[in-house]
């Protein structure tokens, strides 16, 4: 165990030596100061490119799974850093990843950040019964090179994993060698998904492959939004790309460069598409049978059997870990099972969102799926006075 420890430790001293040496060669200096001047002698521009596109099923969609995903960078992403009352952590560090639940009432977001905290201190003080492997990638991903904060607002509890320690370092130092703070740009882009899938119809035995399939295409996908000042943006990017290609940190694709040449001349994109999921499917199968000797259909025809089976076994596995976990004293005389039941926690409406404070980067994504109570309630039923 020592010896793989030491391994690991070796590798991790000699990823930031090799970073060092980057930072401090000639050729990543030259290319830096390409970028930067690059940035410099954009010139102002008003240039706005407005997107929006719409692909509809023509059928009804009944209690529907809602998908949301926003993006915000340059002056948008400024105006939320400042408006969301992030802690200093998140400002600070050069990248977090947030997970945000929503809760049934603030008593339960208390109880449950409180939880969340319990489980976070275990780890650190190696509590917690993990077979060696699990317990030193953990220790290594989420102690060493994360910050991780739990707080809770209302009815919301968020845990933040801010990159931390060497990572950050190494992030900060490339970042800051950038005069970003000269580029000025806005992008405001929204992309929303409802759907007719629930997270339980792959459980439920009623259901076929082919019902599966038809709720899925029973889906509205639109996106709108406004891009600033793209002109300069694309200048910088692609002087910033062939600097870096030349240095061989990032591979050659003429393909990217010229997306982004094209990006850069549009002012206005965007369609509508309307369509029926029946049809689709209708034709989904015709090219299968055509083309791939019927591999689509085969796979439906034995779904319930082969794959839907299993899925039921996996989530009758799932209860025995959790279980084995719950009776590490996670919960005792404070806490209860019933505390991270959907009763408590809304599991059903969650956001993930990833955090550049530097380039101001924002991408929130929310998520109200469907069946995730269920699911979950299902996995949680355990009984945790069992005896062994």
């Amino acid at each position: 165990m020592d010896s793989y420890k030491i391994r690991g430790w070796d590798i991790y001293f000699d990823f930031e030596n090799k970073v060092k040496m980057l930072l401090g060669k000639e050729s990543f200096i030259n290319a830096v100061k390409k970028v930067n001047e690059e940035i410099k002698k954009t010139p102002s521009e008003s240039t706005k490119m407005h997107l929006y596109y719409q692909i509809y099923a023509d059928e009804e969609i009944k209690n529907p799974s809602r998908f949301h995903l926003n993006i915000l960078a340059g002056e948008k992403g400024k105006n939320y850093f400042n408006d969301a009352g992030l802690p200093s952590i998140i400002k600070s560090s050069p990248m977090t990843f947030t997970l945000g639940f929503s809760t049934r009432t603030i008593k339960d977001s208390f109880i449950f950040a409180n939880l969340l905290r319990k489980i976070k201190q275990k780890f650190i003080n190696n509590s917690i019964k993990l077979d060696f492997f699990s317990k030193y990638y953990i220790s290594c991903i989420f102690i060493e090179k994360t910050n991780i904060n739990i707080r809770s607002m209302e009815n919301k509890v968020y845990m933040d994993f801010s990159v931390s320690g060497l990572e950050a370092d190494i992030m900060s130092n490339i970042i800051s060698n950038f005069d970003l703070s000269l580029l000025d740009y806005t992008i405001d882009l929204d992309f929303n998904l409802l759907t007719q899938f629930n997270a339980m119809e792959i459980f439920n035995k009623e259901k076929t492959f082919h019902d599966i399939l038809s709720d899925l295409l029973k889906c509205k996908f639109d996106a709108k939004g406004d891009a600033y000042k793209l002109l300069s943006l694309s200048k910088v990017f692609i002087e910033f790309f062939k600097s870096f290609q030349n240095l061989g940190i990032i591979s050659s694709d003429k393909n990217f460069i010229i997306l982004i040449q094209i990006l850069r001349i549009i002012k206005l994109f965007g369609f509508k598409i309307d369509y029926s999921s029946n049809e689709i499917l209708n034709a989904l199968f015709e090219i299968d049978a055509i083309f791939f000797g019927g591999q689509i259909k085969n796979f439906s025809d034995c779904f319930k059997k082969t794959y839907q089976e299993e899925l039921k076994a996996l989530l009758g596995w799932i209860p025995s870990i959790l279980e084995d976990f719950i009776k590490d004293d996670l919960l005792e005389d404070d806490f209860s099972i019933d505390c991270i039941k959907s009763s408590a926690i809304n599991y059903e409406n969650l956001e993930f969102t990833l955090i550049h404070p530097d380039p101001n980067l924002v991408i929130k994504l929310n998520v109200n799926f469907k069946g995730l109570n269920e699911l979950i309630d299902d996995m949680l039923n355990i009984d945790i006075n069992k005896k062994p």
